[in-house]
Parts: C-alpha cells; sequence; structure tokens
C-alpha cells in the first residue's frame, strides 16, 4: 500500500507540477478550449472519411485523448484520432465491419503496451524515413483523392464498392475510376458550399487566429445550408442524429484477431510515428526530457480505452500539441480539460453537428490530406542516393496501387537489404607494405587541448550513423538549453550516414542554432559530406567544416571567449 500511494503521489507530481497555481490553470483551461475548438471539426472529419459513425471521432477525443494526455511522459501531449489511420480504418471497416476496428485497435494497444514493457520503442524511432514518408505521403493522396466525390456532390464516399471490391476501395485507380463513372452526378450547389468553405478557412488563416479556421468554415458551411435550404448532404441526412451521450464500454469480439493482425501492426506504427514527432517537438519545446517508451504505454493505454468504448484508433496529433503549446499550456491538465471540454459539447450539443455538410468537412480534409504529402521530405531524399529513391518509390507507390497491409513490411524489408548491401561495401582489406600504414599513428597538427575550451562541448561520433542508429543524434537535442557558445563534432570516423540520419542532424543543427549555439564538424569524410551536402547540410553562418581538430577547436574557443568578453 505505501509503494502504491507513493506511485500515486509520483503521478500526481507529473500532471499537477510543483507550484501549479490558480494562473496556471486558468491557462489551462484556456489552452484546453483552444485545442477543443480544432479537436471537434477534425474528429467529425477523420471519422467520416474512414466510413464510421461520427460519434466514434468524438470518442475517441474525449476518451483516447484524455488517457494519452494523463500518462504521457511529454505533459503536452494531445491525443484524437489521427489523419494517417483514416485509410486503414477504411479497409478494415469495409471488410470486418465496425467491430472488426475496433479489434483491430484494441489489439494495436495491446501491442503497444508490450513494446513499452519490453522496452523497445526505438525500433520504431529508428524506422527509415524514406519508408514513413512515402507511406504517409501515400495516404495523403489517396484521402485527397477520396474527398473529391463528397467534395463534389458526386456520393456520400469515394470508397463505394460492389461484391467482392472492399479490399481495393482504398486504391488509387479504383477511386479515380469511381469519380469518373460518377461525374455526370456533380452538384453545383454542393461544389458552391465546398468552395465557400474552402475560402472561409483560407480568409480565417489570413487575418484570424489558425485554430478557429476549420470551426468557423463548417459553421459557415452549416448556416448556408440551413439559411438558404439548399438540398445539400449533411451530416444528418446522412449519417442521423449524433447522440449526445457516450457509449457503453464492452469489450471487442476476437473472432477475426487473426486476419487483423497486420492491420494491427499498421494501425499501432501509424499512431506511433506521428505520436514520437509530436511528443519530441513538445519536449524540445519546453525543454523536459524524452521518454520514447512510456510514450509507448500511454498510446497503448490510449488505443486499449478507446476500442472498449467504441472509439477510433487514436495517436498523438502533431498539429493539436503545436496548438496547446502555442496557446500556454503549463501542465498535462490542458489535454484532460481539451477532451472534457469536448465532452461537455458531446452532451449539450452534438445535435448542432447534424447540421454540418458533407462537402464541407470534405473541403478540411482536403487541406488536411495535402499538409500529409510531405513535398519538402520527398525533394530531400530525390537529392540521396538511389537506393533511398527506390525505398521511397516502391513505398509510396505500393500504397497508391497494391494492399495497405503489406506496404510497411515491403519498405522496411527492401531498406534492410539496401542497408546490408551499404554496409558490406564498407569493409576494406588491405595486404602486404600498404597494410602497414595502417598502423602509423596520426600526427596531429598541433598540441591537442586537455580538455574542451570553457562553455564548448565536444562530440565524437564512431561508426555508421543510419536509421539504426539514428537515436545517438537525436539524444543530443538537449544541449540546446545549455545555451553553449559551440558544440564540435568530430566525424572522422564515420564512414557512412543515410538520409534519415541527416534529417537527424539537420534537425539537431538547426535547434542548436536557434540557441545561438554554432556547430562546428571536423574530419567529414567525402562520401559523408556528399550525402550531408545532398539532405541540406552545407557551410552557412554557424555551421563550419574543418579538415582538423584543432581548426575546429580554435574557433569554437575563439567564439568563447568573444561572448564571455575576454
Amino acid at each position: 500500500m505505501p509503494r502504491f500511494m507513493s506511485l500515486l503521489a509520483s503521478e500526481y507530481g507529473r500532471v499537477v507540477p510543483r507550484g501549479y497555481s490558480g494562473k496556471d490553470l486558468g491557462a489551462d483551461l484556456s489552452s484546453g478550449l483552444a485545442v477543443a475548438v480544432i479537436a471537434v471539426p477534425l474528429g467529425l472529419v477523420v471519422a467520416i472519411a474512414a466510413g464510421a459513425p461520427p460519434q466514434t471521432g468524438l470518442v475517441g477525443i474525449i476518451v483516447g485523448g484524455a488517457v494519452i494526455s494523463l500518462l504521457s511522459p511529454s505533459r503536452f501531449q494531445i491525443g484524437g484520432p489521427t489523419e494517417s489511420c483514416i485509410l486503414i480504418s477504411v479497409v478494415v471497416i469495409e471488410g470486418f465491419g465496425l467491430g472488426g476496428l475496433f479489434t483491430a485497435t484494441l489489439s494495436a494497444g495491446l501491442l503497444l503496451l508490450i513494446v513499452a514493457a519490453m522496452r523497445i520503442g526505438f525500433l520504431v524511432e529508428s524506422m527509415p524515413q524514406s519508408v514513413v514518408t512515402g507511406f504517409v505521403s501515400g495516404m495523403g493522396l489517396v484521402i485527397a483523392a477520396g474527398q473529391i466525390v463528397p467534395f463534389l456532390g458526386l456520393g456520400a464516399s469515394a470508397h463505394e464498392h460492389g461484391p467482392g471490391e472492399a479490399s481495393h476501395s482504398h486504391n488509387f485507380v479504383f477511386i479515380m475510376e469511381g469519380l469518373w463513372d460518377r461525374f455526370d452526378g456533380f452538384h453545383a450547389t454542393t461544389f458552391a458550399v465546398g468552395l465557400a468553405t474552402l475560402a472561409t478557412i483560407f480568409l480565417a488563416r489570413r487575418f484570424l487566429p489558425k485554430a478557429t479556421a476549420y470551426p468557423l468554415a463548417l459553421l459557415v458551411g452549416a448556416v448556408l445550408v440551413r439559411a438558404l435550404d439548399l438540398q445539400v448532404s449533411t451530416v444528418g441526412t446522412v449519417f442521423g442524429a449524433i447522440p449526445n451521450s457516450l457509449p457503453f464500454p464492452e469489450l471487442p469480439s476476437w473472432e477475426h484477431a487473426s486476419d487483423l493482425s497486420l492491420f494491427a501492426v499498421a494501425i499501432a506504427f501509424l499512431a506511433s510515428s506521428e505520436s514520437i514527432f509530436s511528443s519530441l517537438m513538445a519536449c524540445r519545446q519546453r525543454g523536459t526530457p524524452v521518454n520514447v517508451d512510456r510514450e509507448f504505454l500511454a498510446l497503448g493505454a490510449g488505443n486499449v480505452a478507446t476500442a472498449i468504448w467504441g472509439g477510433l484508433p487514436v495517436g498523438g496529433c502533431v498539429a493539436r500539441t503545436a496548438v496547446c503549446l502555442g496557446s500556454g499550456a503549463r501542465s498535462s491538465l490542458a489535454g484532460i480539460f481539451h477532451a472534457v471540454i469536448v465532452a461537455v459539447f458531446v452532451l449539450t450539443l452534438a445535435g448542432a453537428l447534424s447540421y454540418v455538410p458533407l462537402t464541407s468537412l470534405a473541403a478540411v480534409l482536403l487541406l488536411v490530406s495535402f499538409q500529409m504529402i510531405e513535398v519538402g521530405r520527398i525533394r530531400r531524399f530525390w537529392l540521396a542516393s538511389w537506393g533511398e529513391r527506390f525505398v521511397l518509390l516502391l513505398t509510396l507507390g505500393a500504397t497508391l496501387f497494391w494492399d495497405i497491409r503489406w506496404v510497411l513490411p515491403l519498405g522496411i524489408g527492401v531498406s534492410a537489404l539496401l542497408l546490408v548491401r551499404r554496409i558490406r561495401d564498407f569493409v576494406q582489406v588491405t595486404r602486404g607494405d600498404r597494410a602497414m600504414l595502417d598502423y602509423q599513428p596520426l600526427v596531429p597538427i598541433g598540441p591537442l587541448p586537455s580538455e574542451p575550451p570553457p562553455n564548448v562541448e565536444v562530440v565524437s561520433f564512431r561508426g555508421a550513423l543510419f536509421y539504426g542508429t539514428v537515436n545517438a543524434v537525436s539524444d543530443l537535442v538537449s544541449l540546446k538549453d545549455r545555451r553553449l557558445a559551440g558544440c564540435v563534432f568530430g566525424m572522422r570516423h564515420v564512414y557512412y550516414i543515410d538520409p534519415t540520419a541527416c534529417i537527424a542532424l539537420a534537425d539537431l543543427t538547426r535547434n542548436l542554432l536557434a540557441s545561438d549555439t554554432h556547430c562546428y564538424f571536423w574530419g567529414v569524410q567525402p562520401e559523408v559530406a556528399e550525402e550531408m551536402a545532398r539532405m541540406g547540410i552545407l557551410q552557412k553562418e554557424g555551421i563550419r567544416f574543418y579538415p582538423d581538430p584543432e581548426s575546429a577547436l580554435a574557433d569554437a574557443r575563439g567564439r568563447s571567449m568573444e561572448l564571455s568578453g575576454e
């Protein structure tokens, strides 16, 4: 019992930090309200796009969001249904029904809890970025294509299918063929309401706080349809009234659990990949430690809870977490308040959501799905090696045109094969007189100091930096909080670096420069320098490259003395 009370006190101290005041409570309430304002429309959008009842998205926000905020180590993580799980949900619902989605979500939650218990969360953190970028961008394209149908008034969903076609309804070609076949049903009034929604979003983003854009746009669409009595499909006409209560908890059936295993893995990966990024963003901005395994615990518990209560899969949401941080949240209570506010809204005003036009929801999701297509990152990968380009295109193409269950195993498998092939090339065997040269010590240009210059950190890498070892770079982000004069990176013994590690290194240098810490790289091998240049790590103000450690340390010492006024 004393141990339990000690654990309870520790958790309370994590959720409500020491010195928490009434002013902090007001800030958390205000932040929770700001997040709830954008969470409600996005929850509706995700549910309807997935082919699920609208209330399942709201349940995911209330139940899953509250659990994630309560348990997440980042303290500012906002959880809820995410756009990245839409496509998986579509396929599962069409093949196994809504109950099948709850089973897959429960399985995904249990899998995440196992990952947390085994402390192997680093495996997801080390996922090749070419696979992640191709998969997420492909889903963004498919989701965007699917929203053209309700946006133009051609039907409630692009995923309608005939007998035996359920497994192909997420296919990009299937969606475009269906769009062409139904184009005769173009509804000008519906299209006009959709355009008005888009215009409202763009105007609101320009002249009002960004958090108000989506709810204001849906309000404009609903008012237009209601005031002008327009014959446009709405949430109420297609799905009926949204219940103003939460469903009773019920354990999903395990009947198709084995058939849903690959979908559960995909849901777990998609939920965790965005969540880890969102958690890292929150921790970096507020200077709190990153605990990947604890994040998996929060995600697992959140998905188990939302599956039992009848909600969509949940994960950490980058956009909503950014709003939480930007609106001045002080603790984890901001995320919990956001879930409570959405619950109060459902209990009192759920009926008002029935008037929202489907074309307005499609307009919102069109913009959200286009944001999933990571054009900038794709452009950077296009400058990388042919292997990275191949993996990116393979994953992107498989997401668009193949069975979505096998995309991740395919991308990871090909990346692993390419990695083995590359690492084999790094072994060089020398014989005879040439081999004796390896035993000659490197002679420094001048005497090296016995300790680093004051207010300068010295880091040395040794070995291959790739997606499997990228945590070695990510773990250094705490250096920015020390407000150093400079950070010297020794790269002489790094003979290989891949784009995933380059992206992590670029993020690290950007964070260091933001804290006015200059970066000094020395001994970068030609092949490594070429890859770093392709991925945008170039010599510029605050980033310098040197052939030897003496020169790098001398410049770092000079800047340290300059800042200290010596």
